[in-house]
């Protein structure tokens, strides 16, 4: 049987799961803008994304990351290199492998697709009071500590 206290944090814990979800939607419904700004087809943008959070990735595991085929890879990595987003060089562990880095441009882009929401948040919390703001760095420090934690 659930206790009194167990049905008080599962409302609690399902409030804020809704209240996120309810202030990402308002914060989001301008964010488009910027992404639609981006000149990259969506196999692209998402090579670009697993590039600058991976450092560097070889192609196979571009494809890998992408469910594609070497050819697809092939062809992606050539568009992204005209457009100078990524350079390609021999992999230093296998050099039969080609190895793919983000340039500054790929950090440029993904930096500017993800700046809107920090802007957007901190526009918000700026009409928050002192008191909510330590309490809500006060929780959302503890989530962090949580899922560090997980990620060992």
């Amino acid at each position: 049987m659930i206790s009194d206290e167990e049905d008080v944090r599962n409302e609690l814990v399902e409030r804020i799961v809704t209240l996120q979800a309810h202030v990402a939607r308002l914060v989001e419904s301008d964010r488009a803008l910027a992404w639609l700004d981006v000149d990259l087809t969506i196999q692209q943008l998402k090579a670009v994304l697993i590039l600058v959070r991976a450092g560097s990735l070889t192609a196979g595991q571009i494809g890998r990351e992408l469910r594609v085929g070497f050819s697809t890879v092939t062809g992606l990595v050539d568009r992204l290199a005209e457009q100078g987003l990524v350079s390609r060089g021999e992999d230093p562990q296998d050099r039969r492998a080609t190895r793919v880095v983000p340039t500054e441009a790929a950090h440029a882009v993904v930096e500017r697709l993800y700046a809107y929401r920090r802007e957007a948040l901190r526009h918000l919390l700026e009409h928050v009071s002192n008191e909510t703001l330590v309490k809500l760095a006060e929780g959302l420090a503890e989530v962090e500590r949580v899922a560090a934690a997980a990620k060992r």
